[in-house]
């Protein structure tokens, strides 16, 4: 599982027991502990690392929305009479 902190990553590594187990005949086998589920499936990404991607995109995206929406008042403004401004 990687784990992000800030100017940092850390590779976190879960040891997972193992069991041996035996049958009413006397054979043994070996099984496994189950391991930690992980937030999004088929991720080595742990919840740390998810968030801070989450909230990069988020920023990102606000970001964006922001430069368009003074973009389109800087035209707006372009067009409308110097005395008046929308509400």
């Amino acid at each position: 599982m990687l784990e992000y902190t800030p100017a940092r990553l850390e590779v976190l590594q879960h040891a997972r027991l193992k069991y041996r187990c035996k049958d009413e005949a006397g054979r043994s086998t070996i099984r496994n502990a189950w391991a930690q589920p992980s937030p999004l499936a088929r991720s080595n990404a742990g919840p740390v690392q998810l968030s801070h991607v989450m909230a990069a995109c988020l920023r990102d995206v606000l970001q964006r929305i922001n430069y368009h929406r003074q973009d389109r008042q800087d035209r707006l403004e372009e067009l409308l009479p110097m005395n008046w401004k929308p509400a």
